[in-house]
């Protein structure tokens, strides 16, 4: 029903529906990710950014798309990848987030 709001096409809903739900999964995960950027760039943490952003790249998206490709995923492949590489970021910069900065903020 949603997608009939911008399109009647049944080859353009059914790209739709199949990508919706992973955008949407996507929009979470990336807001964690980018508001963590921001954070460790206050707190001047730019190498382990960097660290983190060439992980994402080299063990996760990179990975995911060559497999999305040889599997003939299309463009659902290119979005496995892309929501592998923003869960990634989230993740890892979650991890370090607590374990290096919370402890600080429960001492206090």
């Amino acid at each position: 029903p949603l997608g009939l709001l911008f399109n009647k096409d049944p080859n353009v809903l059914s790209v739709f529906y199949g990508m919706f739900f992973m955008v949407l999964i996507s929009q979470p995960l990336n807001a964690l990710g980018f508001t963590f950027d921001a954070i460790f760039k206050g707190l001047g943490e730019m190498k382990y950014l960097r660290n983190v952003l060439l992980g994402a790249t080299i063990i996760g998206f990179i990975p995911v798309l060559y497999l999305s490709k040889y599997m003939e995923w299309g463009l659902i492949g290119i979005w496995a990848a892309l929501l592998v590489w923003i869960a990634y970021r989230a993740v890892a910069l979650l991890i370090k987030f607590r374990r290096k900065y919370m402890p600080l903020v429960e001492n206090k």
